[in-house]
């Protein structure tokens, strides 16, 4: 049997006389355990560990709406610490706006966005989403115009 979290009390609901239980457990482990098992648990059943992105230039928004979106933490082709995520519709307009990216609306299913002040490059295909993050300017630059030059040259 997998362990996939540890026991975590939680706050008395009400005048229930006693404790519930919640499980604490990271992101990609919950996520895990539904590919495994098939079966998506109550809410009251779990409590997901939030995305600790502290060490990126993120503001809050984009901080808020990553911690909502994406499902796994994962890395990109060259080692970029990258969130991967699912829209059932193309919100990149959206996300765009509200988190301050530049946006680029390459045809009806896919598009990509950057913000250079947050060093992080957003893309999506068909309802596929990643967020790529960086700490360090030049990695940032070198996934930006490779991102670019990707959508240019295929699209």
């Amino acid at each position: 049997m997998v362990d996939f979290g540890t026991d975590k009390r939680i706050q008395k609901r009400n005048d229930e006389s006693e404790d519930e239980i919640m499980k604490y457990i990271p992101r990609n482990k919950y996520y895990q355990m539904i590919r495994e098992t098939g079966r998506i648990p109550d809410k009251e059943e779990y409590d997901i560990a939030d995305l600790d992105l502290s060490v990126y230039p993120l503001n809050e928004d984009t901080k808020r709406i990553a911690n909502v979106n994406f499902m796994e933490e994962t890395e990109d082709r060259n080692g970029n610490y990258m969130l991967s995520g699912h829209w059932m519709s193309d919100l990149s307009y959206q996300f765009a706006k509200k988190c301050k990216f530049d946006l680029v609306q390459v045809n009806g299913y896919s598009s990509y966005a950057y913000s250079d002040e947050q060093m992080a490059v957003f893309t999506y295909c068909e309802g596929d989403i990643y967020l790529t993050l960086f700490t360090d300017k030049a990695k940032y630059k070198a996934e930006k115009e490779g991102t670019i030059k990707f959508y240019e040259e295929v699209y």
